[in-house]
């Protein structure tokens, strides 16, 4: 079970919307503490993705393809190993890119960026983003318990008060950047 605060605390969250009025862009950044090639290979490598995530499978790199087990798939953009990942994400116009560097305070930092187009009225928006935005932060906290050999195996059930503060500070995001 994923600790509410940890998860809370954890991330560095921004939600904006882009130049054109319709891509919303949630950016998710977390230190994790693992080296730069340890957190790439828990990201990339199908046999550890499915220990923290769903099993993936397809072709795993540049311009290849990709699909999640009972989930969304995509197209492999851009790869630069050890580095950056940019992949589509379910449609061509959810966009997903993740960063890694190292830090100087010692570890990773992970920065998570989804980039998607909706074209739909404020207050949808608003319900759509505690749907799937708590989704991307229990990912990173799975990820985060995976690599400090944490995280039990086997299938996972979401913890619904994390969910339901996390929708929560989700909306409050939206709301305050629908407020500019």
């Amino acid at each position: 079970m994923l600790n509410l605060a940890s998860v809370i605390t954890a991330h560095e969250r921004t939600l904006a919307l882009a130049a054109d009025g319709e891509t919303y862009i949630l950016r998710l950044s977390r230190l994790l503490a693992a080296p730069a090639e340890e957190v790439w290979d828990a990201l990339t490598d199908p046999e550890r993705v499915r220990l923290w995530f769903l099993p993936v499978s397809g072709d795993l790199r540049r311009g290849g393809s990709y699909q999640l087990e009972g989930s969304a798939g995509g197209d492999i953009l851009y790869c630069d190993p050890g580095r950056r990942f940019t992949l589509t994400f379910g449609t061509p116009d959810n966009i997903v890119d993740v960063k890694l560097a190292a830090d100087p305070r010692g570890g990773t930092r992970l920065d998570f960026e989804n980039a998607a187009a909706f074209e739909m009225p404020e207050e949808d928006y608003l319900d759509s983003i505690g749907d799937f935005a708590p989704g991307w932060e229990t990912l990173l906290a799975a990820l985060d318990l995976h690599l400090r050999g944490k995280l039990p195996a086997g299938p996972r059930v979401e913890d619904m008060e994390l969910w339901q503060a996390l929708a929560h500070i989700w909306r409050d995001l939206a709301r305050a950047m629908f407020a500019r």
